[in-house]
């Protein structure tokens, strides 16, 4: 039996009509404000709001300032950090050649 390799022609069309090319699922792709908003997930940063929400309440100026500029600088970061991992990732993707 050396002969028979694989599927026919007429499996392989009836097979992809009913379920479809055998490729890899691609997730949704990200946007940049898919990655900003993700930073707010965070339990830190949601902390950190609530302290600067009871120093806004308390009128204490210089520690809402402070915590403020400490969520600016994590959400910066972590957004820049993020995107460019996700970047990353998907030029690899465009290397990689996936076989199913």
């Amino acid at each position: 039996m050396q002969g028979i390799r694989g599927l026919s022609s007429d499996q392989v069309r009836q097979l992809r009509a009913k379920y479809g090319r055998n490729l890899v699922a691609q997730g949704k792709q990200l946007t940049d404000w898919d990655f900003f908003l993700a930073q707010f997930k965070n339990p830190l940063v949601a902390v950190l709001l609530a302290a600067a929400a009871v120093t806004v309440w308390l009128a204490d100026w210089s520690d809402t300032l402070v915590i403020l500029l400490a969520v600016t600088i994590n959400t910066v970061l972590g957004f820049v950090q993020e995107r460019g991992a996700y970047r990353a990732l998907q030029a690899l993707k465009q290397v990689i050649n996936p076989q199913t």
